[in-house]
């Protein structure tokens, strides 16, 4: 029917370790976000212990936190208003204002907001 694979078994084929160039040619090639999933791995070693082990929990600033929290905190930055978007709402708000299409409570934040 299946097989189940004995898992003390020793491997038949070698492990291939990769250095970091071929990871990254590796990640460049295979991943739509090659740029976001470089800047995940690099979180992960920072988070990684001395033994470089990063999971299931990593400690920050004295607790231990999931990975997903903790990753999420760390890349929290990057989710900050980044000036292009900036400029780009500037834009959008200044046209609109200028074609007088402003929606009525944007200076009170909801709807310019969504220009973000």
């Amino acid at each position: 029917m299946f097989h189940q694979p004995d898992l003390f078994e020793p491997l038949t084929t070698p492990v291939q370790r990769m250095d970091m160039p071929a990871l990254v040619e590796r990640i460049m090639t295979v991943s739509p976000r090659p740029r976001y999933t470089l800047i995940v791995l690099n979180l992960l070693a920072k988070g990684a212990d001395p033994a470089g082990v990063a999971g299931p929990y990593i400690v920050d600033e004295g607790h231990r936190v999931p990975v997903l929290d903790w990753l999420g905190k760390a890349m929290i930055p990057m989710a900050q208003r980044h000036h292009r978007r900036q400029a780009i709402r500037r834009s959008l708000v200044d046209d609109l204002k200028a074609r007088d299409a402003m929606p009525e409570d944007a200076e009170r934040g909801s709807p310019a907001d969504i220009l973000v």
